[in-house]
């Protein structure tokens, strides 16, 4: 819970995110469970970076937004925490997230 609500405290969150300001723990349990409900209903799958040696320091966060089995396609969106940025956390290419789900192409 800290290390997102240091993340969504940051400026550049603030300008980009619908979330409130300040951030607090409470917000971040009420998005947890957001993104429980989204998961449950089949319409979004969340999941968190983490740091590989050190999964208590949150790096960030990753969704499948909009999800459409039946046509094999989602939304895709992600944050990251003001120390994960620039470090390759995210990025395009060989360091980003690959996913092979069945049924997907």
């Amino acid at each position: 819970m800290p290390g997102m609500v240091l993340a969504f405290s940051d400026p550049v969150m603030q300008r980009f995110s619908w979330r409130t300001t300040p951030y607090t723990e409470t917000d971040a349990r009420d998005y947890f469970a957001e993104q429980e409900e989204a998961r449950l209903r089949g319409d979004e799958l969340n999941f968190a970076l983490v740091e590989p040696h050190d999964r208590d320091v949150v790096l960030g966060g990753v969704s499948l937004q909009e999800v459409r089995l039946d046509q094999g396609c989602a939304a895709v969106g992600y944050w990251l925490a003001p120390e994960a940025r620039g470090r390759g956390a995210c990025s395009p290419g060989g360091h980003s997230p690959s996913w092979d789900w069945p049924g997907w192409s």
